[in-house]
């Protein structure tokens, strides 16, 4: 018997709580595929010669991933803080 479960007894609950950490990881898995399939995508379309169309994707890539990344772990900070699970 684990020396926890002597001290607190047999009438201990595991905790499910989500960490921070838990929150902010898959928001930023999510954020590197999409990112590496933009890459995927703009290299694609700059090997067809699609130069403009590629270098579009670039720029937008270059604004909205940042604040995408921003607003998602903001989110999650924002989730522990108001300790909702």
């Amino acid at each position: 018997m684990p020396a926890a479960r002597k001290l607190i007894g047999d009438r201990a609950r595991p905790s499910y709580r989500l960490t921070l950490a838990d929150r902010v990881y898959p928001a930023c898995y999510v954020a590197l595929v999409l990112s590496l399939l933009a890459t995927l995508y703009s290299a694609a379309l700059a090997k067809k010669g699609e130069m403009t169309a590629a270098l579009r994707v670039d720029r937008k890539g270059r604004i909205w991933f940042p604040v995408g990344l921003l607003l998602a772990v903001g989110l999650c900070i924002f989730r522990v803080a108001l300790g909702d699970v």
